[in-house]
């Protein structure tokens, strides 16, 4: 009878004759393990050179050092509730809890398994409990758990999939209206799309018209009722999907892969610069730096993309946290009574979904829910929500300020919609510019400034007049901006 990639027992001796020293033993122990699905053995049977490995492993376990290592029957006692470790020296636990981790992988891969997700992390945590027992490391200070995932097949979730039925969502999901006339040539062929504009709709519909009428068909896409006569022509049906599966959404970055810093494009020194929108503000300070985590794997890279060494009290501080286990966070590294604080100024990855394209307000949502710790906290921020209240308290306040917009996201190429904010230190905004256009017109200099030059300073000034620098250029050859005059139709007075 055939096992494996063996024809029967004697095509097994036969291929392996002289590679094993007791060859009936080696094909005896491949056969048993290969009928009987052995969960250890199936994690390399698609890798038959490492088979020879297995079997003189196991054979050194079991015959030579007198050691039991877990199997199907092992496993099914210990859920049963029997005391299967009670006897075995820690080598044993130690090994059965790597074999745990190795069948979360099976199970991971879509894998069968002679055990439920659940059954797994049940026996884990029995393995776990009983190394805590014994006071070995990988007990106490255990962080490697597994994880049933989020989204999985059975239960429930099976039962809705199993009894789908189509159902209609709108009778007159594309209706004909407009000038297509009887008698009339070359009328147009209206169709009113129930639905914001959509071009998979629309190129898919357009796919299965005759070539004739693909030219003269036009769209109209509004989600509300026709405001005249029509057609309805198709109706939208929600149709279930053969041979659903978990799918993967397509990401552009991904946990433990360097990704550049978001850095503001826009510098400004005047807080009337920013456009309508809410804003994050924060001071920031420190060695800026993207800290990933994937479960017990902790990095973090610089603004050059290079890794950084973080301190170990951090990388502690970020394994410590019970969720999420895989983030990708932005901020910043500074020193603090003696030891270090990475503060968050963002967080781009949670758990297994990318949060690049979300706006600041929902990224911000879920790094409030990280627990913070001596070593991991929230950047020093406020939140303003509109571009009125930010720039009253950017007027007293120096800078450098980093300004987040409310609706941005976080670009992957670093160069980010944010502002920086830093106030020109030779001209404090709560003083206006009125003394410094003084100085400027009174020293004959200001008509040697550029057009773009004066008229910033105009927009700072407080009491002075709007003409006052134009009274020295009446004569002058060197012209003037028409924006410079401000709130004036003509500029005829200044000739």
């Amino acid at each position: 009878m055939p096992f494996g990639p063996y024809k029967d027992f004697a095509d097994c001796k036969r291929k392996n004759q002289g590679k094993v020293e007791d060859v009936d033993a080696y094909c005896g122990w491949l056969k048993h393990k290969i009928e009987g699905q052995d969960p250890v053995f199936m994690q390399f049977i698609g890798q038959p050179e490492l088979w020879l490995g297995l079997y003189r492993l196991e054979f050194l376990a079991t015959n030579l050092l007198g050691l039991k290592l877990i199997d199907k029957e092992k496993a099914e006692a210990a859920l049963a509730g029997k005391d299967v470790w009670k006897k075995d020296p820690d080598a044993v636990i130690l090994d059965d809890h790597r074999w745990m981790h190795m069948w979360e992988k099976t199970v991971s891969r879509g894998n069968e398994l002679f055990i439920s997700k659940q059954q797994l992390k049940k026996l884990h945590d029995m393995v776990v409990a009983e190394m805590a027992e014994r006071r070995l490391d990988s007990g106490i200070n255990h962080k490697t758990p597994i994880n049933v995932s989020i989204l999985e097949l059975g239960g429930d979730l099976e039962k809705f999939l199993q009894e789908r039925k189509s159902f209609l969502v709108d009778p007159a999901f594309i209706n004909l209206i407009g000038s297509s006339v009887l008698g009339k040539e070359n009328a147009d062929l209206d169709l009113m799309v129930h639905s914001t504009r959509n071009e998979d709709y629309r190129g898919k519909l357009l796919e299965t018209m005759p070539e004739g009428l693909k030219e003269t068909v036009d769209f109209v896409w509004d989600g509300g009722d026709p405001n005249g006569p029509y057609i309805p022509a198709y109706e939208l049906w929600a149709v279930p999907v053969k041979n659903p599966m978990p799918m993967e959404p397509r990401y552009n970055i991904s946990p433990m892969a360097p990704i550049k810093p978001a850095q503001p494009t826009h510098a400004i020194d005047d807080p009337r610069d920013l456009l309508e929108d809410g804003y994050y503000v924060t001071k920031m300070g420190g060695l800026r730096a993207m800290v990933h985590r994937k479960e017990t794997q902790v990095i973090a890279f610089g603004e050059d993309l290079e890794e950084i060494d973080l301190p170990d009290s951090l990388i502690e501080a970020a394994l410590d946290l019970e969720e999420p286990k895989t983030f990708i966070m932005d901020g910043y590294l500074t020193k603090k009574e003696g030891g270090y604080v990475y503060y968050m100024l963002d967080l781009i990855w949670w758990r297994e979904s990318e949060h690049i394209s979300q706006t600041a307000q929902e990224r911000h949502h879920f790094m409030n829910k990280i627990q913070t710790s001596e070593s991991i906290q929230l950047a020093p921020s406020l939140y303003f929500n509109n571009r009125r209240d930010a720039i009253d308290f950017l007027r007293g306040e120096e800078g450098p300020c980093l300004l987040i917009p409310n609706s941005s996201g976080y670009p992957v190429t670093g160069n980010a919609d944010w502002y920086l904010y830093n106030r020109d230190k030779e001209l404090k905004l709560a003083e206006g510019a009125d003394a410094k256009i003084r100085e400027l017109v009174d020293s004959g200099k200001w008509e040697n400034l550029s057009a773009d030059e004066r008229f910033s300073l105009m927009t700072k000034r407080k009491q002075i007049e709007p003409l006052y620098p134009f009274a020295q250029m009446k004569t002058t050859k060197k012209g003037y901006s028409e924006r410079e005059v401000f709130g004036l139709e003509s500029v005829e007075d200044l000739a």
